[in-house]
């Protein structure tokens, strides 16, 4: 079997392993704009961090992309999981509510904020559903703390910030990045961001993606929980990159949509939604 076909070979048996088991009966999604979330701040690492959580349940833990907002970005898996489990969000590190300080942004720091966060709520033991930055912040807590980490989705994400991940006009694409455009668009999206430090922080994040992350395969071996990789085929980020996690995290599944870019959990939310549930569900 060539390399072509048993690439796309692997991707249609995680597929077909990941098929939804039969529930009891299908539930009406709650709209994600009628869940009352409650919201606040809790100290981790010297800032604060806004978080908002909503439902009852075992708790999924949600982290967002670079540039972006849970709310803006699982607002399908907000619906799909309300009325069976306790949904938590926070804005990462320097994003929208929460503050940042001197310390450089790195996803090592991200994830040590996500421990700290969850020991604040009381929470020992946590699912993660992790987009893009989130997803990798995700894995490296599943790798360094697996009593915590219950199940991990990792959507869009990458072990590495080079050429074997990334093609290379996305690359260009960071290098390059407009600081000031980027700022003003930080200021448009999120207009209680402070507008001094509104430069700062596009430039932090611009050199955390163009310098990791730097995940190694022991570090990815090191991953014990059950784990759902999701991507497009139309990702930045390469489909060889997915299989090469597929391959190198113990016993994860992948699955890999057509036609589907970066935000495969949005855009194929009706696939994406059931497999995560038969993940939790499974284990």
């Amino acid at each position: 079997m060539n390399n072509v076909r048993f690439f796309f070979f692997l991707i249609w048996m995680s597929m077909a392993y990941a098929m939804p088991a039969r529930t009891t009966g299908p539930r009406a999604p709650i709209p994600a704009d009628s869940i009352v979330f409650k919201s606040g701040y809790v100290s981790v690492n010297g800032i604060r961090l806004f978080y908002q959580e909503a439902g009852e349940g075992d708790p999924i833990l949600f982290l967002h992309g670079g540039f972006g907002t849970s709310e803006g970005q699982f607002a399908a898996q907000f619906e799909h999981f309300f009325q069976t489990h306790r949904l938590i969000t926070f804005d990462t590190r320097g994003h929208r509510r929460s503050e940042f300080d001197e310390k450089a942004f790195s996803y090592e720091l991200f994830a040590a904020d996500t421990y700290q966060f969850l020991e604040a709520l009381g929470i020992d033991r946590v699912s993660i559903i992790g987009f893009s930055d989130g997803g990798i912040t995700g894995a490296i807590l599943a790798g360094q703390h697996p009593e915590m980490v219950k199940h991990l989705v990792v959507i869009g994400a990458n072990s590495v910030a080079d050429t074997t991940a990334f093609f290379p006009a996305d690359i260009a694409w960071v290098q390059n990045m407009n600081i000031q455009e980027m700022a003003e668009q930080i200021g448009s999206d999120w207009p209680e961001y402070p507008a001094d430090k509104r430069v700062e922080f596009v430039k932090g994040m611009q050199k955390l993606w163009l310098e990791e992350p730097n995940l190694s395969e022991a570090d990815l071996n090191r991953i014990s929980c059950p784990v759902l990789i999701v991507a497009g085929d139309s990702d930045s980020i390469k489909m060889e990159h997915q299989v090469y996690l597929y391959r190198h995290i113990p016993g994860s599944r992948l699955l890999i949509l057509p036609n589907t870019g970066h935000d495969a959990h949005i855009s194929r939310a009706g696939i994406v939604n059931p497999l995560i549930q038969e993940l939790m569900e499974g284990s």
